[in-house]
């Protein structure tokens, strides 16, 4: 089973976002996938739908790492932590089963095109689904 994290991102403007970090089970340092959320709406139950937008693949040690971003690019805290599994994925949708306290979500996001931004949709899910497979060539 996979992992996933919900950071907070203090930048040294003195803003801030949410990065929500989802591990693919892949070999190599950038298997993270990575969307940029204005709230930590993966987390909070309330949140039934929300915006991302994709970054590029991050560095795994980001699952654990809490502090400073080395090249002054802010500081990050992590709000919640769990298992995960990525269900499907092509470059406009994908499906993420996630337990964050304990609690299992499914999470369908789909994007236009190459817009960066997915629109998520959590689902309540008792249990991760076996994973489909992208068809070869696809990715987000």
């Amino acid at each position: 089973m996979t992992r996933t994290a919900l950071l907070r991102h203090d930048l040294p403007d003195g803003s801030h976002h949410y990065d929500w970090l989802v591990e693919l089970p892949i070999w190599g340092e950038h298997r993270l996938l990575c969307w940029r959320v204005a709230t930590p709406a993966p987390i909070t139950q309330d949140a039934p739908t929300f915006r991302a937008d994709i970054l590029p693949l991050h560095r795994a040690s980001y699952l654990t790492h809490e502090g400073p971003i080395p090249g002054n690019r802010g500081t990050v805290r992590r709000l919640a932590e769990g298992p995960c599994r990525v269900l499907m994925r092509t470059s406009a949708r994908v499906t993420i089963a996630a337990a964050f306290a304990g609690s299992w979500s499914r999470f369908q996001g789909d994007r236009r095109s190459d817009a960066p931004t997915f629109h998520f949709v959590r689902h309540p899910s008792n249990a991760p689904e076996t994973p489909t497979l992208a068809p070869r060539g696809t990715s987000v």
